[in-house]
């Protein structure tokens, strides 16, 4: 088994086991009395106490940054999600030409977009497309480019896989 799909399988594994963990946090605080909660756009909103974006210079630890806007609030920084994203993080950076910083600010903004439009995809899921797609081309792709990309084919009405296919056919082993 090569070192992506180990990467993947304990990512996934890691992420799903904090993951369950939210919603007993979150359905302790209910009581049937209770009015539904307001629905919030997670992924268009940074939690109180966490930056919005990830700024050159700034000293923020990118798998607690991307771990607490995920979960909207505030992440240990020894959580499990932290270091799963700390681990995507590493493994992505080698993956494409910019750095980890660039590529957590746009998947969080990905992931923002596409909600603006009814489109729910969480960061992990972004994470993981992107990076067997730049495994899939052969080559160091430009992740940014490659958001705009999947933003535009979802946005034109294409779901996930149809999304996928065609940016696989694009950067095919492109030279």
């Amino acid at each position: 088994m090569n070192d992506r799909k180990v990467l993947g399988t304990a990512f996934r594994s890691v992420l799903a086991g904090a993951i369950a963990l939210l919603p007993t946090s979150l359905l302790s605080a209910c009581s049937d009395d209770a009015p539904p909660p307001e629905r919030r756009n997670i992924a268009q909103e940074a939690p109180p106490d966490v930056p919005a974006w990830v700024y050159l210079g700034d000293h923020v630890d990118l798998g607690w940054w991307l771990a607490s806007r995920r979960a909207f609030q505030p992440a240990a920084k020894d959580s499990a999600m932290a270091a799963a994203y700390d681990l995507y993080l590493r493994q992505a950076s080698k993956l494409f030409v910019e750095d980890q910083r660039m590529i957590a600010n746009r998947t969080v903004q990905t992931s923002s977009t596409l909600s603006e439009q009814g489109i729910e995809e969480n960061y992990d899921a972004i994470l993981d497309k992107f990076t067997e797609l730049a495994e899939f081309s052969g080559r160091k792709l430009l992740y940014g480019e490659l958001c705009q990309h999947y933003v535009n084919l979802r946005m034109a009405g294409k779901n996930s896989d149809e999304a996928l296919a065609e940016l696989r056919s694009r950067y095919q082993h492109a030279p």
